[in-house]
Order: C-alpha cells, then sequence, then structure tokens
C-alpha cells in the first residue's frame, strides 16, 4: 500500500467481504486477499476473529447498493454508500473515510496486483477419453473465467467458439502465445501440463486420480497462479461445483436449463460470484434469443447480486454494460466498460464492447481513440489489430484498415493468413 489511507481503505474491504463468507472459508479468503502482505493479514485476521467472537457486531451490511437502472431514458451512473458504524482511536480508523466501494477494490487490483512479464496463456481443448465431453469442457470453461481479470498484463487466448479454439501449440504460437496449457483425461485419471512455446520450458504438471472435477480444476488454478502470481479469489464451493460446472455445460445448448443449474448452485453457495454471472449470462442468452425483456430484468437482477459482492468483476462490468446498451443508457455503459478496461487492460471482450457502446452513443471518435488504447496496452496481442481493422472497415476507411492490417503482418510475421482471421473472428 502507498499511504495508511489505501491500507485502511482496503483493511475495510477485506474484513467487510470475509464477514459476508462461511466462517470455514475466511481463513483461505484472507490468505488470498491479503496477498503476501503480513501486516494486512494480520490486521485483517484479528478484526475478523474480534467480529465472530462479539457474534455480529456488523450484522447490519455496511453497503447498500442502488440497483442498476432499468429505465431506458436514464443513464446516471450508480453509487455505491459506506455508512460508518463506528468509531476507533486506533492508527488506522479503519471506518473513517467513507469510499465507494468500487473505488476500494479497483485501487487493489492497481496497487496490489502483480505486474510483471507480459503472458499469454493458451487453453488447448482438454482431450478426454472414458468420460462426458460437456464436463471436460466445462472444467475449462471454469478455469479460464476464474484467471481472466486476475493479473496485468495476463491475457487468456481461448475463446469459446469452436471455430476460435487453438488445436496446437503451434496454431497457438501464431497467434501470439507465450505459454501454453494442455490438459488429458482418462476417467478419473488426469494429466496437465504447462510449458513456455518457446523452448517448451515446464512451468508445472499434474498427474494424478482425480475423485471430483473440483479437485482438479482447483489444482490447475493453484498452479498458474503460483507461477504468474495471479490474483484469483475463490471460485465456487465443492459442494456447488457440479451444478456450476452443469450451467456452463449447458450455456449455449440450452439456456433454460443452465440458468436452473446455476441457481441450484446459487442456493448451495450463496457467496460465490459466478453462478451469478452464470444465471445473468443464461438470461441474457435467453433475451437475445427472442424471450423478451422480462428474461433482460432478471438478467439484471442476477448481475445486482454479483456486483453487490464484487463490485470490480470485469465480466459483470461487461455484461452490465451490454445490458445498459440495450436499455439506451449509453453513458452509463461506457462509464462501466471503461472501469472493466482500466481493471482489465487486456480483456478483448471489454475493449470490443465499450468501442461497440461508443460507436452506438454515436461517438466515432471515441470509439476511434479506444481501438488505439486497446492496441498501446497489448502490442504483441493480435486482436487489437483485428478489433481496429474492423472499425476502420465499419467506418468505411479501407486504407486506414489496410495500414493496420499492414502493421499485424510486420508485428507478428507468423499469423495465419487472411482468410484464416476472418473466419475466426467475423464478429470484429
Amino acid at each position: 500500500m502507498s499511504d495508511d489511507a489505501e491500507f485502511d481503505e482496503y483493511l475495510m474491504t477485506v474484513v467487510e467481504t470475509a464477514l459476508q463468507k462461511p466462517r470455514e472459508e475466511r481463513a483461505e479468503y484472507l490468505r488470498l486477499a491479503c496477498a503476501g502482505n503480513d501486516e494486512l493479514y494480520k490486521e485483517a485476521q484479528e478484526r475478523v476473529m474480534w467480529e465472530e467472537r462479539m457474534a455480529g457486531f456488523l450484522a447490519d451490511p455496511l453497503i447498500n447498493t442502488e440497483p442498476i437502472n432499468t429505465e431506458p431514458v436514464r443513464d446516471e451512473s450508480a453509487t455505491t454508500t459506506i455508512v460508518p458504524k463506528a468509531s476507533a482511536t486506533s492508527r488506522r480508523i479503519w471506518l473513517a473515510a467513507p469510499v465507494a466501494l468500487a473505488v476500494l477494490l479497483i485501487g487493489w487490483r492497481l496497487f496490489l496486483a502483480p505486474g510483471g512479464a507480459p503472458v499469454r496463456l493458451a487453453i488447448l481443448p482438454f482431450i478426454a477419453t472414458r468420460i462426458q465431453q460437456h464436463s471436460v469442457k466445462a472444467i475449462a470453461i471454469d478455469v479460464e473465467r476464474r484467471l481472466t481479470s486476475s493479473r496485468r498484463n495476463f491475457e487468456i487466448l481461448t475463446p469459446l467458439e469452436p471455430n476460435q479454439q487453438f488445436q496446437s501449440v503451434d496454431e497457438a504460437s501464431q497467434f501470439g502465445a507465450t505459454h501454453v496449457l494442455q490438459v488429458e483425461m482418462e476417467q478419473e485419471h488426469a494429466r496437465g501440463i504447462l510449458r513456455e512455446v518457446m523452448g517448451g520450458k515446464v512451468i508445472f504438471n499434474v498427474d494424478k486420480n482425480y475423485g471430483e472435477h473440483f479437485d482438479l480444476a482447483d489444482d490447475i488454478v493453484a498452479g498458474i497462479s503460483r507461477a504468474f502470481s495471479l490474483q484469483v479469489l475463490p471460485g465456487v464451493s465443492r459442494v456447488a461445483y457440479n451444478d456450476y460446472l452443469n450451467g456452463l455445460a449447458l450455456l449455449r445448448k440450452d439456456n433454460s436449463m443452465a440458468l436452473r443449474a446455476f441457481i441450484r448452485a446459487m442456493e448451495l453457495d450463496k457467496s460465490a460470484i459466478d453462478p451469478k454471472f452464470g444465471a445473468a449470462e443464461a438470461e441474457w442468452m435467453r433475451y437475445v434469443g427472442g424471450d423478451g425483456r422480462d428474461a433482460l430484468d432478471r438478467a439484471a437482477v442476477y448481475l445486482n447480486n454479483g456486483k453487490a459482492l464484487q463490485p470490480d468483476c470485469v465480466a459483470l462490468l461487461i455484461l452490465s454494460g451490454l445490458y445498459q446498451v440495450e436499455y439506451g443508457n449509453y453513458e452509463r455503459a461506457i462509464k462501466e466498460l471503461e472501469q472493466a478496461v482500466r481493471i482489465d487492460p487486456a480483456n478483448r471482450d471489454a475493449w470490443q464492447t465499450l468501442v461497440m457502446a461508443q460507436l452506438a452513443l454515436g461517438k466515432p471518435d471515441a470509439a476511434v481513440a479506444s481501438s488505439r488504447a486497446a492496441l498501446d496496452t497489448n502490442p504483441e496481442s493480435y486482436w487489437p489489430y483485428l478489433l481496429r481493422e474492423g472499425l476502420f472497415e465499419r467506418q468505411q476507411k479501407p486504407g486506414e484498415a489496410v495500414r493496420v492490417r499492414q502493421d499485424l503482418r510486420t508485428k507478428l510475421p507468423r499469423i495465419p493468413s487472411d482468410a484464416t482471421l476472418k473466419s475466426r473472428y467475423k464478429d470484429q
């Protein structure tokens, strides 16, 4: 932390979040949230233990979050108010300065989250024999989502669409991957290896029997987190994990069934954010599929529930931005999407959705500036070039589009043919 104020603000956030979790999960959360800061960990642990002994001194919620605006003509920003409940005379008066919770958590990302050399991790499709393929794919999606936005300069190159997945190390390297994860499963046995693309150096591996998918996913996430000093918050608990996996497996196939699975997972693990995002995503897809505004409004409820737990969750901010665009709240959408790209500058979906929202608001110059910022922030990644090229094509500036493609070929000479790029990323 750079000064006492930042320390106090983040300490307050960590303690409040820990107290919302089941008692048995608090110690693990504190360890991850404090990220090796012994002083922060000690003070947070002492405060949590004190509150447990006091049997709910802070039982009344400290945080009142305004619901997402569902009026199509409004574009006011949501506000988060922290209400002081008590005073203290120690050096760190942890409730002294009311601050928006979103600002606190963004500050944590900026000040605590490690940087380091850029990493572009490609997760190759999991190979499975004598096991349900949809469950295996769901594990890969869970791993991807838990690692995304876990550190600046860390990018996951694993689009969900089948035609966009990398099938080999060589193919991943053509798109700028620095590391690859490969996993093979046969019944209960799993072998996984994380290696560098250049030179093939092995970073970590797993090779053992797993009675539950939960343990395999946890081992993979833990291994990658240690390798790259990632700040990964706890995922779905063991008791809710199979329902959550079923939701991921059914998403895009049967969104109604996926929604039911996510709701069961939420009932079993009320503190997990991932099932709430999954339910919001399922409702959004139902809306896109023609289920009407009711599905969109239900998505907003799940978004609100998730953002109350983690206001800086990039996935929620992106989906919330889409929601606001759909209701015509473009200014508010842009604010949320700008927040998302500040937290995770390597997030392709965040930049792409921001550019789309700026175009919808009638701000083409801002969209061009955002595409330039995405490229400047991620110069070794291929997707910012495609985003910028597609934007110029939409604006009928073929000369600019050609120059962007030429820059891409210069920067990443091994990039596949134009036809392959078009088929892979035609949405950009």
